[in-house]
């Protein structure tokens, strides 16, 4: 018994411990689960939608629009005025542009306050709170409409067409309007691309403007289910994948310059086969292909003026500029035909009036007021870049948007004439459609005496050159006799003198060759060549004669150059003189050899005596004719 103890006490000790962790992991679950409750907000049950009725308009395949009217009845106990809409979470991060909610229609709307919630992870949904103009009663009604915009809710299918076919596009989504209450009654309307429909789930019914669906009754919270509706698309979805616009406001010509560059994209269906420009031109005879891009058309505001079209390989004249008192339209062909796939690049720019757009604000600050964009209708930007540039001596800029801004910018730019730089202000926005193109504001302080600041810089800088061309003509460089100058500069001339006698030399020697190469393949008249040679060897002599005149032009010159020019020149005459020597013997070698052979036959030892004689010479004389004109080169 005394042995069983003495093994059951370590047993009991690790029972225990295991025990304890196994209670502590229990307590850390226990205590876990209220922050995870916390983190998925819950919408309260306050809310039921009496009546739904979505209209889903999928007309143009790159911007879907959704226009939800709501008659909703507070079934709580208290009265309460949030409203919240649920997104899911994957539709909200990379599809939603636009999101509005207002009461009436016409000139009676009025907008109501629309912000980001919390997050339902339980539900993955994104939400948003809709704030009534004044809290609800307990079983009150309100009826409101809901205006969502998409980006990329339809997608190409096929994914590959012909270079003459018609895409088509399929839009897959929410067959029920998911929101977090209940509703009693809903309706759906779908207005697709084009009337041709290849298919359809469920099917609903056909109308002469789409497809209709409902009514629905009872339709429980986040209730989900697949509509999937695949159709012919008649307009062609393109996209901008980023958009940069700088507005540049000058106060001294009361203009301002706006220049727009876009990266646009066709988000079409892709050739299945290589663009064939053959085709192109056989399908144009008929008809523009329905997938392909040719022309695209700005308005631009009212007034703008001076308006220029290049893309990013130079200029295209293929642009037409008209402007009116109603507005202002850009029409542009781009250089190549865009087709699925395909990219083009391009700026253009234009002018607008201040008178327009400038005007000062109660507070007495400057308030310039313009388009967010003015671009194409119906494109999508996935990234919007907006700089203001003020004019210089503006200083405490603000920007006021009309939506909310991913991020704001701030800096400062110089330009002609600028002392102290000019003040810009922008703003990055991201998913931008036609509902965002409203104007927003930058005010900014432009105090009276900044209109004086580039004039008085021009003028003190014409004056600055004006004196300073005054102080350097008055100027006398030319103090007094230069002995070393003079000396330098005849020490280059002289230089430029034996390389020029160098140059005359080897003219000489070439032509002393000539006759020697004649004399041995031509006629053989030793007589006639030795007259040649001797005529050749007195200018070669007379040449000589020169260089050693030249040089001691530089020789009662000081200076380091003017002796070391006048050693060069004595090297390179000797070397001259042996070279000339060398050239002669192997000459007079020749000379001999057929002076024997006219005068008896000649050994063939003989000749390979000879011939090794005048190869050794020749080598010699080629080294010496390298000596040279590494002389001269060094001159």
């Amino acid at each position: 018994m005394a042995t069983m103890r003495r093994f059951r006490l370590p047993h009991i000790l690790l029972i225990c411990i295991a025990a304890f962790f196994y209670a502590a992991a229990l307590f850390g679950n226990a205590a876990s689960k209220p922050a995870d409750r916390k983190s998925s907000f819950m919408v309260p049950s306050t809310f039921t939608n009496t009546k739904v009725e979505r209209i889903l308009d999928i007309s143009h395949p790159a911007i879907a629009r959704e226009t939800v009217t709501l008659d909703v009845e507070n079934t709580g106990k208290s009265a309460t005025g949030e409203y919240f809409v649920a997104v899911d979470v994957d539709l909200e991060c990379r599809k939603l542009a636009w999101l509005e909610a207002y009461e009436g229609k016409g000139a009676s709307r009025k907008d109501w306050i629309v912000e980001k919630g919390a997050l339902d992870a339980s539900n993955s949904v994104q939400l948003y709170k809709v704030t009534f103009p004044k809290p609800l009663s307990p079983f009150s009604h309100q009826s409101f409409t809901l205006y969502f915009v998409w980006v990329g809710l339809v997608s190409n299918l096929p994914k590959k067409v012909a270079q003459g076919e018609q895409g088509s596009g399929v839009y897959q989504g929410a067959l029920h309007w998911v929101s977090p209450y209940p509703t009693t009654e809903e309706k759906l309307g779908v207005r697709p691309s084009s009337s041709e429909i290849h298919s359809r789930t469920p099917s609903g019914s056909l109308t002469s403007t789409g497809l209709s669906y409902g009514p629905f009754r009872d339709v429980a919270p986040f209730s989900r289910e697949t509509l999937r509706v695949h159709a012919k698309l008649s307009h062609v979805p393109l996209r901008g994948s980023i958009l940069k616009r700088k507005i540049t406001i000058s106060h001294w010509t009361g203009i301002a310059n706006v220049l727009e560059s876009w990266e646009l994209w066709h988000d079409g269906a892709e050739l299945v086969q290589p663009f064939s420009r053959t085709d192109l031109l056989i399908q144009g005879r008929y008809a523009t292909p329905p997938t392909m891009i040719q022309h695209l058309r700005f308005d631009l505001p009212a007034g703008a003026f001076n308006g220029e079209y290049r893309d990013f390989d130079g200029n295209v004249s293929t642009s037409h500029f008209s402007s009116g008192r109603s507005g202002a339209t850009l029409e542009l062909r781009p250089r190549y035909p865009m087709f699925g796939g395909w990219k083009y690049q391009f700026w253009f720019a234009y002018d607008v009036p201040l008178s327009k757009s400038v005007g000062i604000g109660k507070d007495g600050r400057y308030v310039w007021k313009g388009p967010v964009m003015r671009g194409l209708q119906n494109v999508p930007v996935d990234r919007l870049e907006v700089e203001v540039v003020l004019p210089e001596g503006s200083n405490s800029a603000q920007i006021k948007l009309p939506f909310s801004a991913d991020e704001k910018t701030s800096g400062r730019e110089y330009s002609y004439f600028d002392t102290i730089g000019r003040e810009t202000v922008g703003f990055v926005k991201t998913r931008v459609v036609d509902e965002m193109w409203k104007d927003f504001e930058v005010s900014y302080n432009f105090p009276s005496t900044a209109y004086f600041r580039k004039p008085f810089v021009a003028i003190v800088a014409v004056l600055a050159a004006f004196l300073g061309s005054m102080a350097v003509l008055r100027l006398e460089f030319s103090i007094g006799k230069d002995s070393k100058g003079e000396a330098a500069e005849m020490v280059r001339t002289v230089g430029m003198r034996v390389h020029d006698i160098h140059g005359k030399l080897e003219s000489l020697l070439a032509k002393l060759n000539v006759a020697f190469e004649d004399f041995k393949h031509s006629h053989h008249d030793v007589a006639r060549f030795e007259a040649a040679r001797a005529d050749l060897t007195a200018q070669i002599q007379s040449t000589l004669v020169d260089l050693s005149s030249v040089t001691k032009s530089v020789s009662g010159l000081s200076g380091d150059d003017s002796a070391r020019l006048e050693k060069s020149a004595a090297q390179l005459a000797n070397l001259w003189i042996e070279r000339l020597s060398k050239v002669r013997q192997a000459q007079d070698e020749v000379v001999a050899l057929r002076k024997k052979v006219s005068a008896s036959s000649v050994d063939d030892k003989t000749r390979r005596q000879v011939g090794e004689r005048i190869k050794k010479l020749e080598v010699e004389e080629e080294v010496v004719a390298k000596k040279a004109e590494t002389l001269v080169a060094g001159v």
